[in-house]
This record gives C-alpha cells, sequence and structure tokens, in this order.
C-alpha cells in the first residue's frame, strides 16, 4: 500500500510540474508573439511616417519660410504660400492628422511658425509645449527626417510625431517641418492580436495537462529498476551501475551511488599514479641537485657540460645533445658543446632559420617530430640545417626571465623516440642547467674582473685607494636609530663621533701613484705616516665625508689640504665611490686623488682679477669692449654677451672687427679703430653691428684709447642696443597707416592716399574708379559662429581682394564689414569688370577652423573721368549709393552710379 502512495505521489509532483513547464513555455512564446506583432505593427507605421516627411519636408520654401518673423507676417503672401503647401501636402494621405512648421528661438523656446489645423490653429509665435525627447535636444540636433520613437496620447486621439529640417538659399537651418498621423488603427489591431493570442493560450491548456500526465507515467515506470540497482549496490558490485531513469529522489540516489562507485575508482588510480609520479620526482630531484653540484665543482666550462649531458643521460636517452648560447652584444649563437654522431661542432653563427633559431625566437618548447617539422617548414619558420633528425627536442634555458641558450637532444633513428613527457621533464630540468651554466658564467667574469681591476688599480696614473667603510657604516646606522636626521649639525657638535668614525676607515691598499704624490717609499711606510699626512683641514673634510655617506650617496667629490712625507703642503681633489655590489656595507670604496695645487694656486689669481674686472664692467648697462693695441679682445661683460650674443669665451683673443662687422661696413669700422689707436675717440654715432647669427643690430658706438705713460695700452668701446628703439618707431609709423585687424590700409591713410591720387588724376586728366564692397549677412556670420571666426572671414575676404588687385590699387578697410579700393587709370567699365572678379572670387567657400562658410558681397562703382570735377567724398558717396542699391536689389551683385530707377 505504501508503494503504491508512494508512486502516486511521484506521479502528482511530475505532472504538476511538467503541466506547469509546459503552461510557462506556451505563456511565454504567446507573449512574445504579441510584442513581436505589436514592434512590427509600429516599425511599419513609423516607416511610413518617415517615407511622408522624407517626401514632404523639400516641398516647403524655405526662403518663404525665413521671411515669416513676426504673427503680423500671417497676412502677409510669404505665409499664404507656405501655408498652402502644406495645406496640400496633408491632402496627399488621409492619416496625416496635423502638419505645421516649428522655429527655435535664442531662449531656447520652440515656437510655431506655420500651422494649417482648422480646429487647433496655433498661430505664429505661439509656444510649441509639446516638446518631445527629439526636440529636447534642440531643432539644430535634426539633421535630417526624424520619427519619434513613440505614440502620444491626447483627448482627439493617439498619434505618432515626424520631422525634418527645413534650410534657407544658404543652407542654414531656419526650422523643423512637423507632421502628427494617426495611430488609432494600430491600438485597435493591438488589441485584436491581444484577444486571439489569449484565446489561444487557453487552448493549449488541456494539452499541457495531458502531456504533464504522459510524462508522470513514463518517469515513474523505472522504480523497479533502481529498487534492484540499490540491493546490488548493497552487495557490493561496485562495477556495474545503477541505471538512471528519473529526476527525483531515487533519480538522486542511483546518481549519487554512481558518482561515489565512479570516484573510489578514480581514487584507486590515482594512488597508483602519485606513486609512480613521486618515484619520478624524486629521480629528477636528484637530477637537479647533481646539477646544482656540477655547478660548483666543476673546474671550467666543459667539464660543466659534460656533467649536464651525462646528468640528463640517466632520464632520456641523449646520445646526440647539444648546448647553444646566445651573445645579445654580437648577435651570435655559439655551440660550446656539442655531441653529435653526423654532423661536426658548428662555428658562432648569426641566428637564421633552423630549429634552435625557432626556440630562441619564440621562447616556446619545441618537440619537432616529422609531421611538426614538415609544417613548420611549410609555414616557412624553419629550415633544415644539418643532418635531418625523427625526433627533435629543445628548450630554452632562462635566467631572470631572458632566454641565454637552447639546451636539445635529437634522435636519428625510428627506434628513439621522444614524447610530450620527455618535453616536460627537459623544460623542468632546464630551468636548473640555466642557473648552473650562467653561475659558472658569471664566476669566470668575476675572476677576469678581479685580475683586470688589480692591474688597472696598482698601475693608474692617478692616486688610488682602496678602503673599508663598514664601520663608518654601523657607526651612522646606529646614529639614525637613535633618532638623529640632522647629521651636518650632530656631526659638528659631536668632534668625539668624527674621531671614532675615522679611526673605523680601513685602508686596504694604495697603488703605486699614491706612493709617488705623497712622496713614499713603499706602502708601509705610507700606511705608517697617516697621521702626519692627513693635515688638519682634513678632520673638517671627513666630517662633509660622513655627511654624505650618512645621506647614502655612492659617490661624490671633495677638495681637501694634505702634506706629503717631505712636509709639502699639496691640495687634492678626491673622488669617492662605492665599488658595485658594496653599497649595503661600504665594505670596499675607492678613493681616487688628483694634486690640484698649481690649479687651485692659479684659481685663486685669476679669481681676484676677475672680480675686479666684473666689479668695474658690470656695474654699466652697456656692452663694454676692451681690446689690445692690435685690437684683439681682452674684456667682454655679459651686456656684450647679451648684444653679441658671443660669450666670453668665444670673443676673447679675437679681432672686434672680425666678430661684429661684415665686408659692407668693414672701412668704417676700421676708420673708428684707426681714430682710437691713434689716441683719439669716437663721440657717440649711430651704426650698425652684427650678432653671431649674422643679424644686424641697431647701436650707439663710443670709443676712447686708453693711454698710459704716452703709450697706448688698449682701446675701450661702448655699445649702446637702440633696437627696440628703432622697433618701436616703425611699430608706430605701421599703426598710423594700417587697420589692426586685417593688416590692410585703415580709413584716415586711405583718404590720404586718395588725395594724392587725385591730384594726380587731375594734373593728368586721367580716370579714377572707387569701388565699395559690404559682406552681406555677416550678422548672421557672426551670430552662427562667433565672432572670433567672423574675424577670420574678414580676414580671409581682405586677402582675396588683395590677390586680385593691382600693385598700383589702394585697398582699405572703411569700417565694420566694409572696404573701400580706389583704382587708378581704371574707368567704369573696368572698374566693374574688376568688382565682378572679386565678387565671383569671394563666393567660393572659406574653410575656417575645419568649417566651411560660404559668404557673399555687393559692390558699388562710380567712376571719374578726366574732364569730371568731383572729389574723393564725393566719389565715394556715388558709390555707397551703388552699393545701397546693390543690396536693395537681392545682394550678391555689383550696381555702378548712376543707378537705374
Amino acid at each position: 500500500m505504501n508503494k503504491i502512495s508512494n508512486n502516486w505521489k511521484l506521479r502528482t509532483k511530475w505532472i504538476l510540474t511538467y503541466s506547469i513547464m509546459v503552461l510557462l513555455v506556451s505563456g511565454t512564446m504567446a507573449i512574445g508573439l504579441y510584442w513581436q506583432l505589436r514592434a512590427a505593427q509600429h516599425q511599419a507605421l513609423r516607416e511610413r511616417l518617415h517615407d511622408i516627411v522624407s517626401f514632404a519636408a523639400p516641398l516647403v520654401d524655405g526662403d518663404f519660410h525665413s521671411l515669416i518673423r513676426s504673427p503680423e507676417d500671417e497676412a502677409g503672401s510669404f505665409y499664404r504660400v507656405v501655408s498652402l503647401r502644406l495645406k496640400s501636402i496633408q491632402d496627399t494621405s488621409d492619416i496625416i492628422k496635423r502638419i505645421y512648421t516649428l522655429r527655435q528661438q535664442e531662449d531656447g523656446r520652440i515656437i510655431f511658425v506655420v500651422d494649417v489645423d482648422p480646429v487647433t490653429h496655433a498661430n505664429m509665435g505661439q509656444e510649441y509645449l509639446r516638446v518631445s525627447p527629439l526636440l529636447e535636444k534642440g531643432l539644430t540636433s535634426i539633421p535630417g527626417p526624424v520619427v519619434e520613437d513613440s505614440l502620444y496620447k491626447d483627448s482627439s486621439g493617439t498619434y505618432l510625431s515626424g520631422y525634418a529640417p527645413i534650410y534657407d538659399q544658404f543652407r542654414d537651418l531656419d526650422g523643423v517641418l512637423g507632421i502628427d498621423i494617426d495611430a488609432t488603427t494600430v491600438i485597435a489591431s493591438e488589441d485584436q492580436a491581444r484577444r486571439t493570442i489569449f484565446m489561444a493560450f487557453l487552448s493549449t491548456v488541456p494539452l499541457s495537462l495531458l502531456l504533464g500526465w504522459w510524462l508522470a507515467l513514463y518517469l515513474t515506470s523505472p522504480i523497479n529498476d533502481l529498487m534492484r540497482g540499490a540491493e546490488r549496490v548493497a552487495q557490493g558490485h561496485l562495477d556495474e551501475t545503477v541505471p538512471v531513469r528519473s529526476g527525483d529522489e531515487l533519480g538522486v540516489l542511483a546518481k549519487t551511488f554512481n558518482k561515489m562507485t565512479t570516484q573510489l575508482r578514480q581514487t584507486l588510480r590515482g594512488l597508483e599514479r602519485e606513486i609512480t609520479e613521486h618515484q619520478r620526482a624524486e629521480k629528477v630531484q636528484r637530477v637537479i641537485y647533481r646539477i646544482s653540484q656540477a655547478a660548483i665543482s666543476s673546474n671550467n666550462f666543459n667539464e660543466l657540460y659534460h656533467s649536464i649531458h651525462n646528468i640528463l643521460g640517466e632520464l632520456i636517452s641523449v646520445e646526440n645533445f647539444y648546448i647553444a648560447l646566445y651573445d645579445p652584444a654580437s648577435d651570435l649563437i655559439s655551440f660550446p658543446y656539442y655531441r653529435d654522431q653526423y654532423d661536426e661542432q658548428p662555428s658562432p653563427v648569426k641566428p637564421g632559420r633552423g630549429l634552435t633559431d625557432y626556440v630562441l625566437r619564440t621562447g616556446h618548447p619545441l618537440l619537432a617530430t616529422p609531421e611538426i617539422f614538415a609544417e613548420l617548414v611549410q609555414q616557412g619558420e624553419v629550415e633544415l640545417t644539418g643532418t635531418k633528425s625523427v625526433d627533435w627536442l629543445g628548450v630554452p634555458l632562462r635566467v631572470d626571465g631572458k632566454i641565454i641558450g637552447v639546451i636539445a637532444a635529437q634522435s636519428y633513428s625510428e627506434e628513439i623516440r621522444f614524447n610530450q613527457e620527455n618535453l616536460y621533464l627537459f623544460e623542468f630540468i632546464s630551468a636548473q642547467a640555466a642557473l648552473a651554466i650562467e653561475r659558472k658564467r658569471t664566476e669566470e667574469a668575476l675572476h677576469k674582473n678581479n685580475e683586470r681591476y688589480r692591474a688597472l688599480f696598482e698601475d693608474s696614473p692617478i692616486s688610488l685607494w682602496e678602503e673599508d667603510f663598514s664601520g663608518v657604516k654601523h657607526i651612522l646606522e646606529s646614529l639614525r636609530q637613535e633618532g638623529v636626521t640632522d647629521f651636518q649639525s650632530y656631526l659638528e657638535s659631536h668632534p668625539n663621533v668624527v674621531a671614532e668614525c675615522a679611526a673605523q676607515v680601513k685602508i686596504l691598499d694604495v697603488n703605486k701613484a699614491t706612493l709617488v704624490l705623497f712622496e713614499a717609499k713603499t706602502k708601509e711606510d705610507m700606511l705608517n705616516n697617516l697621521a702626519f699626512v692627513l693635515d688638519d683641514e682634513s678632520c673638517t673634510a671627513f666630517q662633509d665625508e660622513l655627511v654624505k655617506i650618512a645621506e647614502e650617496r655612492t659617490e661624490f667629490k671633495l677638495e681637501l689640504v694634505n702634506r706629503t712625507l717631505s712636509g709639502k703642503l699639496i691640495e687634492v681633489s678626491i673622488s669617492w665611490s662605492v665599488v658595485p655590489g658594496y653599497e649595503r656595507d661600504l665594505s670596499k670604496v675607492i678613493i681616487s686623488m688628483i694634486d690640484i695645487t698649481d690649479r687651485k694656486r692659479a684659481e685663486r689669481e685669476l679669481k681676484e682679477r676677475k672680480l675686479y674686472l666684473e666689479t668695474l664692467l658690470e656695474a654699466v648697462p652697456d656692452a663694454i669692449v676692451t681690446m689690445n693695441a692690435n685690437h684683439r679682445v681682452m674684456e667682454w661683460n655679459s651686456a656684450a654677451e647679451r648684444l653679441f650674443q658671443y660669450t666670453q669665451e668665444e670673443a676673447i683673443g679675437q679681432d672686434l672687427d672680425d666678430l661684429i662687422t661684415v665686408p659692407s661696413i668693414r672701412e668704417e669700422a676700421a676708420g673708428f679703430t684707426q681714430i682710437v689707436i691713434s689716441g683719439g675717440s669716437v663721440s657717440p654715432t649711430e651704426t650698425i653691428r652684427y650678432r653671431k647669427d649674422a643679424s644686424p643690430v641697431n647701436v650707439l658706438l663710443a670709443a676712447s684709447s686708453i693711454m698710459m705713460g704716452g703709450e697706448l695700452h688698449g682701446v675701450v668701446g661702448v655699445y649702446t642696443d637702440t633696437t627696440k628703439l628703432k622697433q618701436a618707431e616703425a611699430a608706430l609709423q605701421k599703426l598710423a597707416i594700417t587697420d589692426p585687424l586685417v593688416g590692410c590700409f585703415n580709413r584716415r591713410h586711405f583718404f590720404s592716399l586718395a588725395e594724392r591720387e587725385l591730384a594726380r588724376v587731375v594734373r593728368y586728366k586721367h580716370h579714377l574708379s572707387i569701388i565699395m564692397v559690404d559682406i552681406d549677412h555677416f550678422k548672421q556670420v557672426n551670430d552662427t559662429y562667433g565672432h572670433s571666426v567672423g574675424d577670420q572671414v574678414l580676414i580671409a575676404i581682405a586677402r582675396r581682394i588683395e590677390d586680385l588687385l593691382r600693385s598700383t590699387d589702394i585697398f582699405a578697410r572703411y569700417g565694420g564689414e566694409e572696404f573701400v579700393i580706389l583704382l587708378p587709370e581704371s574707368s567704369a567699365i573696368q572698374a566693374k569688370q574688376t568688382a565682378e572678379r572679386l565678387r565671383e572670387k569671394t563666393e567660393e567657400p572659406f574653410s575656417i577652423n575645419e568649417l566651411e562658410i560660404s559668404v557673399s558681397i555687393s559692390l558699388g562703382v562710380s567712376c571719374r573721368s578726366g574732364e569730371d570735377d568731383i572729389g574723393i567724398d564725393a566719389l565715394l558717396d556715388k558709390a555707397d549709393q551703388a552699393l545701397y542699391a546693390a543690396k536693395r536689389t537681392g545682394r550678391n551683385r555689383v550696381m555702378t552710379w548712376p543707378v537705374a530707377r
């Protein structure tokens, strides 16, 4: 009874589970189908509205639309033309419910311009309150036809809105066209689809329950099989699995039993593998230890390489084996150890396309079986070098992430084949082999460096001291741990600590040059008399030395006074440097000494003389140059350096005229030189001299001879730079006649030149024409792009005008965006032809700050014949009247005075 009850419980569970699952799937599919239908209807509606907006936007006259600017314009012809066009567009489709145009104000508000809806008509200037997500970014964010993503509802129904930009003749955005279409049919279709899909879902409920009942019967039928399987488990038959035919409690029990059986079998096999791996690991560890010991016990590289070969041979068949090392300095691969039954040991070679080079290049281990080798050859990665092997096994030798070479083995017999396990073992052991090789290389390099160091130390022509400062380091570190941070002040107040540190310095060795410097016969003689050699000043220098050591500096220089064994005081320059590798304990420091006694004496004399001259010469702001009787520079102050760009080192000893004159003024300079060499003087004179870079400089020159006891001892010259004064004069003159923005003549200078040209025309009875130029709609340029771009447009137009004018024409900025051109010897016809060329050239777009800007100009022309008696003001007035007529009649044209009525 209980068995039957339990079976029915399982069936009930599965009936419920599968019925609910099928219902969920059906419901999900129904909902997905509904949303697909709804999205397709919305997309079709949006695409249709997009087509309507795309078709309608070009039909709106942007030029007429741009002329509707105020509510009063609703009664005008432009508003009527645009509204009729909108009405005709609306009549083309019965789904268009409203069509209108919008414009954005400077304060960001969006207003109606033209609205043809007779029911809810919006007047021009009325604010458009339904600002959608598309319009929130501003009308300038609508570069082409766009449609709203969602529908909107109001009291009269459900609608979808679309927009398209409206451009005027200058391709400026004047507003957008808006179209609202009826979406009621879409809403009705959605309701019908929702009802239909719901009814279809209800029809699947009986089928879902029937399918759940059948599945439950099917899944509970293998219960007897599961019970028998449990009995076999209880009897210990681990090799036979229990069939899993359900996912309920019995199914979980069967899966758990099978998993435990599988894990037990895997545990037994893993234990066998672990024993084998442990034995192999012990063998590998012994090999690694023996390679490490070989690096220590080997007397040379050959012995080390032979040991590595023999040790590897105990694990792998490596009868044919070699070691390749790469030297990046020479870019060569050498083969210091090479054992092969066919090939001879290769000489060092550049990296190529062999298998060794491939491992060096990629940094990856490689087991090159015949198949892998053929594939690499086909890919162009390698090529055959030497005798072809059956298998080739190679791994990189790495030390600190850097590849130093390759160890490789190869087999020429089908009986000896390498496998992946051999590759792993080879790779594992290669790390220790690389360390052993690198350690041996380091030992030999260190031995050679020590021998070289001793030879360089002993035979150096400079006095060298090898000293041990480890005791000093210990004392200073103890003081630091006690909290001492200002070692300068501490050592000054604790001379006993300085003496203690001095006692800790150990002099390990001195070279031959040291014995010569201090007049000692032997090293023992030198070391036994150190107290006599070190002068009192050396104690102060040693204190400075301790401060630098406390600052953890590894090298520095000092100057101090010592005494030779004969008692002579010598000044020396010492260089204190820690030998690399001894930075932590300072147990090896090299100190070099150079005798600078003569140099210091000369420096003191030079310093005294230089101080006197600097005091004398640097007090004067002008360039002062003194020369000897041969006109060679003796003194050259800093003002002279700044003026002529020659340093003192470059100028002293040179002939002054060779430095600051050129052949064209050499005669003048020679005249001044002759005057002062003869005992005279040169009063302040304006002249030109030249800098080091050959650029001229205006100077005021004054010079006189230096006479002592009636004899000429030298010459002194004073040069005052007048360049800035000259430049200021030139700048003022230019500012007086040019426009500061565009660089052409200003209005005042134009009248000055025009009156002069008029006088010449009157004298010779020739023609004279004037062209007035004004930029059309220039305010729109400033409003659209900003005043900085507007200034660039002004400059660009001025350049184009200048390029088309003759050198005799006079071009000036008249004011704002107006220019004036005076054309000597030009009739009215010639002047109009010139004006037309200027107009056509200006129509070409300007590229400014990565913007392409198109503007036009209007021009007015007036002309004075040889017989007329009118002045410049009258000519300008006539040209201005012609210009006004050109702008009044549509702009971008040339008009000649008199203007036709």
